[in-house]
């Protein structure tokens, strides 16, 4: 007969016990509920990451008498941004299917931590971004509804500057991608203007200066570097 074999003592670094409360939600003293699922999280977790849930239960909201807090964003989106507020957030975790689909998921969640959250966890998501997406198609859904004020100039210069590159590409190729450019013109003013600014024909060039959504906290726009 086999001897039993000890039980294998539980991992106490802080970071693995916060993943153990987010994934089985034991101890949890709140619900936050979206249309299609209601998360169990902990108030002295997420009350210190984001002022919104801070005021939720701590003013009087009907939220703070009822425990439940419902959010408008979707399921995947918010599972992303309470995974932030425990310190266990993987933006390979935010989107199991395409990769436009994932860096839209990303810029979903940081206009949801423009809302929920600090400066601090929007500066944070934006650098988990990483361009691989048809930019075209995303840089029209971020310019559409002023998403482009929200999610950081980091993201939107990249964008720009990567259909300044692809220029010459977009208006020789046959597959309709500058007609779908022209039906953004703010979208495709910020291209113009980028490769304007870079073009030794064009006088008074500081005249082009970024719209402020562009520039970053030092008030520099597109760099040279990023042409």
């Amino acid at each position: 007969m086999s001897e039993a074999q000890p039980e294998a003592e539980p991992d106490l670094k802080p970071a693995s016990i916060l993943r153990r409360m987010f994934e089985t939600g034991e101890w949890s003293d709140l619900k936050i509920q979206t249309e299609t699922r209601t998360f169990d999280v902990h108030k002295n977790v997420m009350c210190p990451a984001s002022p919104f849930f801070q005021a939720a239960c701590s003013r009087d909201w009907k939220e703070a008498k009822t425990g439940v807090i419902c959010v408008p964003e979707d399921e995947h989106t918010i599972k992303g941004f309470i995974r932030y507020c425990y310190g266990i957030f993987d933006p390979d975790q935010c989107s199991d299917d395409s990769i436009t689909q994932y860096d839209r998921a990303i810029c979903e969640l940081l206009i949801a931590a423009d809302k929920l959250a600090e400066e601090v966890a929007i500066e944070y998501l934006s650098w988990s971004w990483e361009y691989y997406a048809d930019t075209t198609d995303l840089g029209i859904w971020l310019y559409g509804e002023e998403r482009r004020y929200i999610v950081g100039p980091k993201i939107i210069r990249e964008i720009v500057s990567s259909l300044a590159s692809a220029m010459q590409r977009l208006l020789l190729s046959d597959d309709g991608s500058w007609s779908k450019l022209q039906s953004c013109p703010e979208l495709m003013t910020d291209v113009v203007r980028f490769v304007a600014r870079k073009s030794s024909r064009v006088s008074d060039a500081w005249l082009l200066d970024s719209p402020a959504y562009m520039q970053a906290a030092d008030g520099a726009g597109p760099s040279d570097a990023e042409a």
